[in-house]
C-alpha cells in the first residue's frame, strides 16, 4: 500500500522530492457529511460518528441529531468531530446538565466562528476565494488554511468542487465577499 501524505505536502518547496522518493503517495479525503435535517439513525453517513460517541460511552448524552449536527459542524473531519463533541461535554458540565443541549452545539460553533474570524486577515481571504473561485487552482496560497482545516479538500467530490470551506468558516466567507462588493460599489 503507499504511504500516506498529508495534502498540503504536496505543496510545499519539497512536493516534488517526494514524489520522487515516495512515488504515489495516497491522501486522506473528508469523511462523508451527513445532510441536515437528514434521515435516522440508519444513515450510513452518520454511522461513523454513532460509533464514536459509542467508543466514549457518550451516545447517552447526545441524541442522533445532536451527533448529525456535530458531524456537519466538523465537515467530514473526525478530529474536528471529537473536540467539538468534547467543547459541548465541558458546557453542558459547566451548566449541570446531564445532557447536551442544542445550545452547546451552538455555543461550540460560536466558539469555533469567533476564534477563525479573530485570526484571518484579508490576504487569508483572498487565498480562501481564490481557491473557491478557480476550483482548486491556487491551492499552495492557501496551505496554511488547509493545514487548519478551514479549507478542506476532498478527492471523493466532482473535479470542480473538491475544495470547499469548513462549515463555520462559510458566513466568515459570506461577509469577506458582501464587504468587497460593498467597498466596490
Amino acid at each position: 500500500m503507499p504511504p500516506l501524505l498529508p495534502f498540503d505536502a504536496l505543496f510545499s518547496p519539497q512536493g516534488r522530492e517526494l514524489d520522487h522518493i515516495w512515488g504515489d503517495v495516497h491522501i486522506l479525503d473528508p469523511l462523508p457529511i451527513p445532510e441536515l435535517p437528514g434521515g435516522g439513525l440508519d444513515d450510513p453517513e452518520l454511522q461513523f460518528y454513532l460509533s464514536v460517541l459509542r467508543s466514549v460511552e457518550a451516545q447517552d448524552i447526545f441524541t442522533a441529531l445532536q451527533c448529525r449536527k456535530l458531524a456537519h459542524l466538523a465537515s467530514g473531519l473526525p478530529r474536528a468531530f471529537v473536540n467539538a463533541a468534547a467543547a459541548c461535554v465541558r458546557y453542558t458540565i459547566d451548566a449541570g446538565d446531564q445532557h447536551v443541549r442544542d445550545y452547546h452545539i451552538d455555543l461550540v460553533q460560536q466558539d469555533l466562528v469567533a476564534r477563525t474570524r479573530g485570526r484571518l486577515n484579508d490576504s487569508d481571504y483572498e487565498a480562501l476565494v481564490a481557491v473557491l473561485d478557480t476550483k482548486g487552482s491556487n491551492v499552495p496560497r492557501a496551505i496554511q488554511l488547509l493545514r487548519d482545516d478551514l479549507l478542506i479538500r476532498d478527492g471523493n467530490a466532482p473535479p470542480d468542487k473538491q475544495f470547499r470551506l469548513a462549515t463555520w468558516v462559510e458566513p466568515l466567507v459570506l461577509e469577506y465577499r458582501n464587504r468587497v462588493l460593498k467597498k466596490g460599489s
